[in-house]
């Protein structure tokens, strides 16, 4: 929160502790999902190469940036600007891959409707940030 010699809005307030209290659900989810893979490899003690052959490389893209975008929610805490406008973007280069992966529109099934659910429930925090730095900004109380 940025440190500032007026007191803050207490709408921004409540919704800069929104999006980090949301941000702080997706980082867990996010690193608990790599710690997971992560801990599968070492439990099995080797990279079985059978698990990925031929496996397009778009598939491997959503998870990447995940990542990165939970790293950029992280640093939103600091610079909501940066780090909201970072976590935006990759979530909104992730969906269209997503998209070419999973067309909806070309018998979906139902299950499916999961990776888009948890792109929007990545997506919401950072744009949340954003939100409050334009009304922090607005107000002249600083910003991130």
């Amino acid at each position: 929160m940025p440190k500032t010699g007026r007191a803050a809005d207490p709408g921004t307030v409540r919704l800069r502790r929104t999006a980090r209290i949301w941000a702080l659900t997706v980082v867990a989810f996010v690193f608990a999902a790599a710690l997971l893979a992560l801990g599968n490899r070492i439990a099995t003690g080797r990279f079985d190469p059978r698990l990925v052959a031929g496996t397009p490389a778009v598939e491997f893209l959503p998870p990447l940036l995940a990542l990165a975008s939970a790293a950029a929610l992280l640093a939103a805490w600091r610079w909501e600007r940066v780090g909201g406008l970072a976590a935006t973007a990759l979530q909104l280069a992730t969906l269209p891959l997503l998209l070419v992966r999973w067309p909806p529109w070309q018998g979906f099934p139902r299950y499916l409707l999961a990776p888009y659910g948890v792109w929007l429930w990545m997506t919401v925090p950072g744009v949340l940030f954003l939100v409050c730095a334009w009304r922090s900004r607005r107000s002249g109380s600083g910003g991130g």
